[in-house]
């Protein structure tokens, strides 16, 4: 559940990217990132967790959803929510939103489930530079601040692979995963 309590000190994800210690990071999983699993891996030494996959549209639109899909706590830093979108506007939207509670946001362009593709989310967007540039844009001018990051696949080849995180870095993401 959202609260209207904005965190003071965000943390800069970067800087633990930077730092060199060997960092432990939980991935998204689905029905299992919620905070109390989240919780647990942290008592066992994880820096750095991820939400499960929330979809923007819904999260950026209704408060119910947002109270359904998102809990978090104080203790729960650092932080990042992992969205599904393929309109730029619910992204930026929903990451304008969550952004108080979370220390970044994800766009994931990496899961393969056969719903996701459907709905033209996840993996599919990997074959569409252009729109990920565009989400990724809106995001980072909506949300000057915040650390963006994008899930991708590995692609057929290595020079494809590499031309789309080039348009994503052109766009302004932080960091990019790659699955």
């Amino acid at each position: 559940m959202m609260t209207s309590s904005v965190k003071a000190n965000p943390i800069n994800i970067m800087d633990l990217f930077n730092s060199s210690k060997k960092l432990l990071i939980c991935a998204p999983m689905v029905r299992y990132s919620t905070l109390p699993f989240r919780q647990l891996v942290k008592l066992y030494g994880c820096d750095l967790t991820f939400t499960h996959m929330i979809l923007s549209d819904c999260f950026s639109k209704a408060q119910q959803a947002r109270d359904a899909e998102f809990q978090y706590c104080e203790s729960d830093r650092p932080l990042i929510a992992q969205f599904a979108a393929k309109e730029p506007s619910h992204f930026s939207e929903a990451a304008h939103l969550i952004a108080p509670y979370v220390d970044g946001v994800d766009l994931n362009c990496g899961c393969p489930q056969k719903w996701a593709i459907k709905e033209g989310i996840g993996a599919c967007m990997c074959t569409n530079p252009a729109l990920i540039s565009s989400i990724v844009s809106q995001c980072r001018r909506k949300n000057p601040d915040l650390c963006i990051s994008v899930k991708i696949r590995i692609l057929p080849s290595l020079d494809e692979t590499i031309k789309l995180a080039q348009v994503i870095e052109s766009a302004g993401w932080f960091y990019t995963k790659t699955c």
